[in-house]
């Protein structure tokens, strides 16, 4: 029934836009036309007198003048603009729910129209909202429509940004190769244009791939081609920052005399333009570089400098504030009903132009009957897709809080077993330790060592999980030696090995292997696995490490003694809500499984990946794949 009456509502549909268009296309041949506005005149006129407006009152006006717009009837285009600008003003607000919104009614009228310009701008507004909440995947497709409507429409400047954007997608996605590809495609573009905050931001953006990557002097090289720029565009204050972030670049490398010198540039520039704010941070990151240098007086003048600049600026803005916000209220709210009241004039002459003089009173009624109808099918159709949507994000949200509670449960319950035996044997040896024999001593002490190591093993990943959850665990790349980080965890994990005197053996095809990673997030991984085999495998057992480089890759192999898992057992390793503490022949030794749930996200942020499989002699064998480093 629901599949007949939906059938049935688009045949209508079609059928009232077939009339509208004869209507209207009657009464553009019947009908004489008046001279008419355009509508990029019209928002370019309420583009100025809104371009001092806080952004919120913005929203109000352009809201209002929607309301006019739609029910005085204006030019397609018009609505379309105006939805347009509200879509960015709620992005400035991040409010991007709004955004979307807003974006997507202009989308809908721009593909009505089928104007390749419009195309293009919808296209790639709605790309930017979801750029902005991180679905990179519907951002990179509505970028690529952007271009090609963009393509058609000859429009060069707005082309090239969309190479730009979609370039920061790539990036943001670890497809480093094809973002440089579409970083060249803008940067030829506004070069072409003489358009140098296009060129700067492009070499901005390239700046930013070669840090993720680690390679510090590209990204020096392609910072100063920027800064250039922003130069060369009368941009100072931007050009005083990008002297301050190349010499926190430096100060990284431990380049401290270079970090220095850029310091000095980025200080006189502000200095020269009275930039506060630039002055105040330049400062402060002098105060730092001379501590590095051991040089402590130098280090203590510039913080005096720093709090200078910090105390002015404050002073500076309240006095400000306390000027502005008397009068602010009252002047925006009049100037907003001032240009509401011209907006309004404005429609109305758009509305007279637009409109055709010798009007049939019952045309009118049949188009707007019609359009109403149009618009009452359309939001029904509108709402039942959007509830569709929204129920099924709702049970990926419920299927995704599900996991997260079911992991947790797991790791309280594993958390309980180490601390009720710690307790356990605490009180035993206070009740006792003068009646234990030295043996006995011993035996509790080995427990109580065991029982803690297992609960900083398991804390320590549940921190480093959680903190990576939140967002704030960002991998800090470098080249680093493969071996040396294998030394390491190996190092880490001596002692707890030959308690159980299991050999740790060690085969590299290359011992001088290098990566580009996270120190400590590689190490992280390494222990784990490491700490694992060394769980699972049996008392005077050996445990391999194979380091083995291919013509693209560096595997680092970890090979055990222990009792292994069947195929379906090693399908819910690194899953999230996965209770592995049920998996496996040999029942002891069991944990939470978040050691390896944090290796796989690790090895991910890497640009690395890991998996598991059943070696020769029947215990596990953990692979983490590298991608070889290449200059």
């Amino acid at each position: 029934m629901s599949v007949l009456l939906t059938t049935k509502m688009n045949i209508v549909t079609k059928a009232v836009l077939v009339v509208l268009l004869l209507l209207i296309s009657f009464m553009a041949a019947a009908t004489p036309r008046t001279k008419t506005v355009s509508s990029e005149s019209v928002l370019a006129t309420w583009e100025k007198r809104t371009l001092n407006m806080q952004n919120d009152s913005a929203i109000v006006f352009y809201e209002n003048i929607l309301k006019l717009s739609l029910n005085g009837n204006a030019e397609a285009e018009l609505i379309s603009g105006i939805y347009t600008k509200l879509g960015s003003l709620y992005r400035i607000n991040a409010d991007f729910t709004k955004s979307l919104e807003y974006d997507l009614n202009a989308l809908r009228i721009a593909e009505e129209l089928k104007t390749d310009l419009l195309l293009g701008s919808a296209y790639n507004s709605v790309g930017i909202d979801y750029y902005r909440i991180n679905d990179y995947v519907n951002a990179e497709k509505f970028f690529l429509l952007s271009i090609k409507y963009y393509l058609k429409s000859g429009d060069k400047r707005d082309l090239a940004d969309s190479y730009y954007k979609l370039a920061m997608v790539l990036d943001d996605t670890m497809r480093q190769d094809d973002a440089k590809e579409y970083y060249n495609l803008a940067l030829k573009v506004f070069s072409q244009d003489s358009d140098c905050m296009g060129e700067a931001d492009v070499f901005n953006g390239l700046a930013a791939l070669y840090y993720k990557s680690g390679m510090v002097d590209s990204t020096e090289f392609f910072a100063l081609k920027a800064m250039e720029k922003y130069q060369e565009c009368g941009s100072n204050e931007t050009v005083a920052f990008m002297y301050m972030n190349l010499a926190s670049l430096m100060n990284m490398q431990k380049k401290h005399d270079k970090a220095l010198d850029y310091l000095f540039k980025g200080l006189h520039i502000a200095d020269s333009i009275g930039a506060l704010s630039q002055l105040r941070q330049g400062y402060k990151n002098l105060s730092q570089t001379y501590s590095y240098t051991g040089n402590f007086e130098e280090a203590y003048k510039a913080q005096l400098k720093y709090e200078v600049y910090k105390d002015s600026i404050f002073n500076i803005e309240k006095s400000k504030s306390f000027i502005e916000l008397n009068t602010k209220y009252e002047t925006e709210k009049k100037e907003r009903q001032i240009s509401e009241k011209q907006a309004e004039i404005d429609l109305q002459n758009v509305k007279l132009e637009k409109t055709n003089q010798q009007k049939n009173f019952l045309i009118i009624i049949a188009i707007l009957g019609s359009g109403m109808l149009v618009v009452i099918i359309f939001r029904f159709n509108e709402k039942r897709k959007y509830a569709k949507i929204l129920d099924k994000q709702n049970k990926e949200l419920a299927e995704i809080n599900s996991a997260k509670d079911k992991l947790f449960s797991i790791i309280s319950h594993d958390l309980s077993s180490p601390l009720s035996s710690y307790t356990r044997l605490t009180e035993a040896l206070q009740k006792s330790f003068d009646k234990l024999s030295p043996e006995q001593l011993k035996e509790y002490i080995s427990e109580l060592n065991t029982s803690s190591s297992g609960i900083q093993i398991l804390l320590s990943n549940l921190l480093q999980w959680s903190l990576h959850q939140s967002g704030h665990f960002n991998p800090q790349t470098e080249k680093a030696n493969v071996n040396t980080l294998i030394s390491n965890s190996v190092n880490a994990l001596k002692i707890v090995a030959d308690e159980k005197n299991i050999e740790i053996v060690r085969f590299a095809d290359n011992p001088e292997c290098e990566i580009i990673a996270d120190v400590k997030m590689i190490e992280t991984v390494f222990r784990n696995l490491i700490s694992n085999a060394i769980k699972f495998s049996p008392e005077n057992s050996v445990i391999e490490i194979n380091t083995e480089e291919t013509k693209h890759h560096i595997n680092v192999q970890f090979s055990d003694n222990g009792p292994g898992l069947t195929e379906d057992e090693l399908e819910k390793l690194f899953k999230p809500g996965e209770d592995v503490s049920k998996i496996g022949k040999d029942r002891k030794n069991k944990g939470t499984g978040l050691g390896l749930i944090l290796a796989a996200e690790f090895t991910a942020r890497n640009n690395a990946e890991i998996f598991a499989e059943i070696n020769d002699n029947g215990g596990l064998q953990f692979t983490v794949r590298f991608k070889k480093h290449t200059i």
